[in-house]
């Protein structure tokens, strides 16, 4: 048999290393372990800043019947006349913010706002009584609303919207 000079054999192929059993699964768990613990740096290392966040503020007519809404049956076009009413606060709603006043076509409408501290970790289950007050000008004479907008939901952790309104009529009578 005679022999044609070629090429060079074709070296055998290398051998694949084979992972021990259970290798993969450990080294996943040192992974995932590993990135839990950095997880729980991160947050203890940086944790947020306590903020504070405007909220409608919340009233319960059923609550606070002892504490019902000043608003005055009868007032003087042009002169100012003062209103009062309370939200319900406590735990992490401990101040008052604003209370805003839109007139419309001779009406008011009032909405409270109250402060939500967020980020502070625990809240207080005390209860407080958020005594708003506003000052309006009715220049006509006539009938007049006064339309309190108000929250329904006690949580200050979901979104709280002015879902609720009660309305007042004012007797506005002419001026001198």
């Amino acid at each position: 048999m005679t022999r044609i000079p070629s090429s060079r054999p074709v070296p055998p192929p290398a051998p694949v290393r084979r992972a021990r059993p259970g290798s993969r699964f450990h080294l996943c768990r040192m992974f995932v372990a590993a990135g839990a613990v950095a997880l729980v740096a991160c947050e203890s290392a940086d944790p947020p800043e306590p903020r504070e966040v405007p909220i409608v503020g919340y009233i319960d007519f059923s609550v606070t019947d002892h504490l019902e809404p000043q608003i005055p049956k009868t007032a003087t076009a042009g002169v100012p006349v003062g209103i009062a009413f309370w939200t319900i606060g406590g735990g992490c709603v401990q101040r008052i913010y604003d209370t805003e006043v839109a007139l419309d076509r001779g009406s008011a409408v009032v909405t409270p706002y109250d402060i939500l501290l967020v980020g502070t970790g625990v809240c207080t289950r005390d209860i407080k009584y958020l005594k708003h007050r506003a000052t309006l000008v009715f220049d006509e004479p006539g009938s007049r609303r006064v339309v309190l907008r108000y929250s329904t939901g006690n949580s200050p952790k979901r979104d709280r919207t002015a879902d609720g309104q009660e309305e007042y009529l004012v007797e506005v009578s002419p001026a001198g």
